[in-house]
């Protein structure tokens, strides 16, 4: 069996809160979708792909492996807090 990637462990020991799990399954629910994207022959970056009922965007900026991670939880609670009242997000910290 082949080891992992270290890139991919490094990405993923972001520590998010219960907030960001919230805002990441309302986006999910709501098919709001972010995720990254390995930029080939560039070592450890990536772009972000936010695909929104189907439509993909491009992040037009390249981030590294550490930035990734906690740069998708920030457009997850983005797209939440900006379709949601103060009062339905209240309810929710």
């Amino acid at each position: 069996m082949a080891k992992p990637n270290p890139i991919w462990k490094r990405m993923y020991s972001y520590k998010y809160t219960e907030y960001d799990m919230k805002c990441a399954t309302w986006c999910i629910n709501q098919d709001i979708h972010i995720s990254p994207l390995p930029i080939l022959h560039d070592g450890n970056n990536f772009y972000i792909d936010i695909i929104i009922k189907g439509k993909i965007s491009r992040s037009p900026k390249k981030f590294t492996v550490d930035e990734t991670v906690p740069k998708i939880y920030e457009y997850y609670r983005f797209y939440y807090e900006k379709n949601n009242t103060k009062k339905e997000r209240s309810s929710i910290n």
